[in-house]
């Protein structure tokens, strides 16, 4: 064959797609994927790997998906390196991908309470709203304070955030689901993810 993908032949790549289906083959088996859909999977996986190395590092991961240099991106990216070694291999990625995104927005929005949620309170203080906008948005302390207190002032609904009450789960959930914006740069993060591979059968909520 004459083709070529992620630069070698397509025989090649036919070739490390097999060793690594073999070697998490009880994984794929575990997830119910087929060797199409995991071929599809590491077909997106090679893709992300632009140094040939066999891995993907947090560059890589978050040039070849267009994710902003924000802390936000580095969060996700920690959620892919669950060994936290700073490289993901195709194992995590299938693990990962195929939950980060078939997230359906109001499985998104959890996560990300959850991952802001410092200690674990089930709401969230001004400090932790502060992060979680400063980090989504890669808003700067010092610089960027009108965009802040603009986002602020839309999770209170239009008025001054009063500091001195959380946000439980269900209004940031219900709110951001209504109020897309405020978590865009987290949809926008799953759509650049998400590989051309089919979904499973049912999405979570």
């Amino acid at each position: 064959m004459g083709g070529t993908l992620c630069g070698g032949s397509v025989s090649s790549f036919h070739g490390e797609f097999i060793l690594e289906f073999n070697r998490f083959a009880t994984l794929l088996t575990r997830m119910g994927l087929t060797q199409l859909e995991a071929r599809k999977l590491y077909e997106a996986y090679r893709a992300l790997d632009t140094d040939n190395s066999g891995v993907i590092s947090a560059e890589e991961f978050r040039v070849r998906t267009c994710a902003p240099d924000t802390p936000f991106a580095a969060r996700v990216y920690a959620i892919f390196d669950y060994r936290k070694i700073g490289e993901v291999d195709f194992g995590e990625f299938v693990a990962v991908v195929w939950n980060f995104c078939t997230y359906t927005p109001y499985t998104l929005v959890s996560l990300i309470f959850d991952m802001y949620d410092d200690d674990g309170s089930g709401s969230l203080d001004f400090a932790e709203v502060q992060k979680l906008v400063r980090e989504l948005y890669g808003i700067q302390s010092g610089i960027d304070e009108p965009r802040l207190l603009a986002a602020l002032e839309s999770l209170s609904g239009g008025g001054i955030f009063d500091r001195s009450r959380p946000i439980h789960r269900d209004q940031f959930e219900t709110f951001a689901i209504e109020h897309p914006a405020v978590v865009r740069p987290a949809l926008d993060m799953q759509a650049d993810v998400r590989p051309d591979a089919p979904s499973p059968g049912a999405t979570r909520r």
